[in-house]
């Protein structure tokens, strides 16, 4: 079985070097699996960029670890195509676009800013191909790395996975626990369902539990397993494009929509909504609402010729209704 390593980062600084380091520490050169990195900062300065990425990856690439790092496919929220007048949060599309170009028969989704732990690709790899696996997080505010090992570090307010202390043993579980930082699926499962929800793009959150729910109805049991360990590091963890994201205290410049949600009559960041459409309403429904074309067919196009195939991009956002092009 081949493997897919997925990485989406828009951050300054997504610590590669420990990724790096930590991935060779887990073995991954004693496998078919390859990593692919999905970077937006490549749309603003792609020399600059790829040099750092192959500076931190050069041990990967000596091991002859295949690496794909290349920006994600066009979208209306990022980059040259987009209606609005400057970046926003769209990591479904970052995710999709993985998801198009990966060669791997299980995707292991990786976020940036994190070290893996030793055992941790042996752990997703052990797992029959068919099915969802969840696996577990150490959140730290600052921490020494070294060689791809954490030495000591200072977790803050944050530290152990408190789904650990839930389920401390692996077990099977809903797949709403489908957390986007640690987790793998079948290659087959993310297509089947036409991929991440790119309705969810310019804000962040909700998306990943969305995706593994709809998988789950689609036929994939989920497992959690917290033996499958990351580090996740949050000193370097800035926003992405003014949207805080989890463990940030920054202030930041957009503050999120919102929506009144039915579960407390009161008004939540707009992406719930969706969920709460999707667990309350839509009950079988397995496919995602925003995205106008086949993730199938994309990945087909691009496999073949190296290019995404198009699609046209609604011009107006949903959450309450302005047109793109007006917003900052």
């Amino acid at each position: 079985m081949r493997a897919t390593v997925l990485t989406c980062t828009a951050r300054r600084i997504p610590q590669w070097e420990w990724m790096a380091d930590s991935l060779l520490n887990a073995g991954i050169h004693d496998h078919d699996t390859e990593w692919v990195v999905i970077d937006a900062i490549l749309w603003n300065r792609p020399e600059e960029r790829r040099a750092e990425f192959a500076q931190a990856t050069e041990r990967l690439r000596g091991a002859g670890v295949s690496l794909v790092h290349m920006p994600p496919k066009p979208c209306r929220w990022q980059g040259p195509a987009r209606l609005t007048k400057s970046d926003y949060y769209a990591l479904s599309n970052a995710r999709n676009t993985g998801l198009v170009v990966a060669h791997g028969d299980r995707i292991i989704a990786l976020d940036d800013c994190t070290v893996v732990d030793s055992g941790w690709l042996e752990g997703h790899l052990r797992w029959p191909l068919e099915v969802l696996v969840a696996g577990s997080f150490f959140t730290y505010r600052t921490a020494t790395v070294v060689f791809g090992r954490v030495l000591d570090g200072d977790p803050g307010p944050y530290g152990e996975d408190p789904r650990r202390k839930q389920e401390p043993e692996p077990t099977r579980i809903n797949s709403g626990w489908m957390y986007g930082l640690d987790c793998s699926f079948p290659l087959a499962a993310a297509l089947k369902v036409n991929g991440s929800d790119e309705l969810y793009d310019s804000q962040g959150g909700a998306e990943d539990c969305d995706f593994g729910i709809r998988m789950e109805r689609a036929g994939y049991a989920c497992y959690w397993d917290p033996r499958i360990m990351i580090y996740q590091i949050l000193e370097s963890h800035e926003p992405v494009y003014e949207h805080s994201g989890w463990g940030m205290q920054q202030p930041v410049r957009r503050k999120p929509k919102e929506r009144i949600v039915r579960r407390d009559s009161a008004s939540h960041f707009a992406n719930e909504v969706l969920a709460e459409r999707l667990v309350l309403d839509d009950l079988g429904r397995a496919e995602p609402i925003g995205n106008p074309f086949s993730l199938f067919e994309m990945r087909e196009v691009y496999q073949a010729t190296g290019k995404f195939l198009g699609h046209p991009f609604d011009p107006i956002d949903w959450r309450d209704g302005q047109p793109l092009r007006e917003m900052e």
